[in-house]
């Protein structure tokens, strides 16, 4: 088993280096010959390799869009087991195909965290009144534009770039008014700026 090990082992670091004129085996070829070969020990030991190389780039693309380390590391764990799952639907890069992977679940996980804040900021307002009367309460409160933007990003969960598009402006402009109509309503009323 040992022996098996190592010549695994010198099999995938072989071809990755391209030893004496040996074409260079990609990651993507060396994981669809581990697929193909239904060798378990084969396709653990090219998932572990894979796992070790691609964990720093799946922690920096998640980093771009959450800070705290534990979500970060479980973005990673998601992203991986997925990975793992559905390798054998990798066409291309598998590098893109973790990074697409991080960049959507990160965005995900991003977007729940900020409806938890936001709810629980506007919990009092969600228990008192209900549905017609939120947007009645919006429709006096804040400017139309402004309660467009909060519908669409809030309820449609449309990303301020869609939202931006949508409304014909431009994206730090629906940012600034989504989150000045936010303020708006915490004082609880029009402000006029």
């Amino acid at each position: 088993m040992k022996l098996f090990n190592t010549l695994v082992r010198l099999m995938y670091e072989e071809t990755k280096c391209g030893s004496r004129g040996a074409p260079i085996m990609t990651d993507e070829k060396l994981l669809f010959k581990a697929l193909r070969s239904n060798d378990l020990n084969k396709i653990n030991y090219i998932f572990e390799q894979l796992y070790k190389k691609y964990k720093p780039y799946v922690a920096f693309v998640s980093a771009n869009y959450l800070k705290d380390t534990n979500d970060i590391d479980d973005i990673i764990q998601e992203v991986f087991m997925e990975f793992f799952e559905n390798a054998n639907k990798v066409k291309n890069s598998i590098k893109t195909y973790l990074s697409i992977l991080a960049k959507n679940r990160s965005i995900d996980l991003y977007r729940k965290k900020q409806k938890i804040i936001i709810n629980d900021s506007l919990i009092n307002f969600n228990d008192i009144l209900d549905y017609d009367d939120r947007h009645e309460y919006l429709k006096a409160s804040l400017r139309e534009i402004e309660v467009k933007i909060i519908l669409l990003h809030l309820l449609e969960v449309k990303t301020f770039n869609e939202i931006s598009k949508i409304v014909s402006m431009k994206e730090k402009t629906v940012k600034t008014c989504y989150y000045r109509a936010l303020k708006k309503i915490k004082k609880g009323g029009k402000n006029d700026d």
